[in-house]
């Protein structure tokens, strides 16, 4: 079985957190196995199709929907966004999960279960995609509770390369997080991995009781300002976490990555 583990990085930000990062990955990719490629640029073929369509309101996020058509010479893709960390210690081989990928689907892993989502996250307190509803054609949400974060995605590049591509034109308002989940999620065609593989921080800050749910305008003041104060604290829960974890997940923190080694 041919294996890739890949990134998108593009600027000097983002290059400086691969060089980063990418070391994880890397040796993560040559223990088990796998190729290791960063995508570093917009490729012409997502540019001549894409670029300039509604609005122009394609970034180079939506490569991420077009990873499985660019390496279709692939048995097994895995994707891992740069602000994630694996543990070399614990992470296990990917593949182990390809057998239970749904054909043209995806794993990945619910950063938060439903209880978690209602108690300390107001704004999914009905269900994570209430606030899209009336915006989607009826019968469009089935599975309201099922929810993937787009940090670490698992597919068979063949099986799903046009579906995959095939989403990036639709719902252009709405991030490729959301577009997998509508597309694919809901439609029953994703494996959820164990919560190891994906702990997403600024989630587990607040269900780990460091900082306040935020439910109300005022807990947000609340916990920017508390974040200065507990600076230390944070820094030693995240290494915590990172030692029960397979991967930690810095989403749209990804200074946090230098914390750990």
């Amino acid at each position: 079985m041919r294996k890739l583990l890949t990134t998108i990085a593009s600027g000097k930000k983002f290059m400086d957190l691969e060089a980063h990062t990418g070391r994880f990955r890397r040796e993560y990719a040559k223990k088990y196995g796998w190729d290791y490629q960063v995508v570093d640029g917009i490729p012409d073929a997502f540019a001549q199709t894409f670029a300039g369509r509604d609005g122009g309101r394609y970034t180079i996020l939506d490569l991420k929907l077009l990873l499985p058509a660019l390496f279709q010479e692939y048995d097994l893709l895995a994707f891992m966004d740069g602000d994630t960390v694996l543990n070399l210690e614990t992470a296990d081989d990917l593949a182990q999960y390809e057998p239970l990928i749904p054909r043209g689907g995806f794993a990945g892993v619910q950063e938060t279960p439903k209880e978690a989502r209602q108690k300390y996250h107001g704004v999914w307190r009905e269900h994570h995609y209430a606030h899209l509803e009336k915006d989607l054609p009826p019968g469009t949400i089935t599975r309201p509770w099922e929810h993937a974060n787009a940090g670490l995605l698992l597919t068979r590049p063949k099986e799903s390369a046009q579906a995959w591509r095939e989403l990036i034109p639709q719902w252009p308002q709405l991030s490729v997080e959301y577009k997998m989940n509508i597309g694919l999620v809901q439609k029953g065609l994703c494996h959820f991995l164990p919560l190891e593989w994906n702990r997403v921080w600024s989630y587990e800050r607040v269900q780990g009781g460091l900082e306040l749910p935020e439910n109300h305008a005022w807990q947000v003041a609340f916990n920017r300002q508390w974040r200065k104060v507990i600076k230390p604290l944070e820094k030693a829960r995240v290494r915590r976490l990172f030692r029960e974890s397979k991967m930690i997940h810095f989403a749209f923190e990804h200074h946090k990555s230098y914390w750990l080694p």
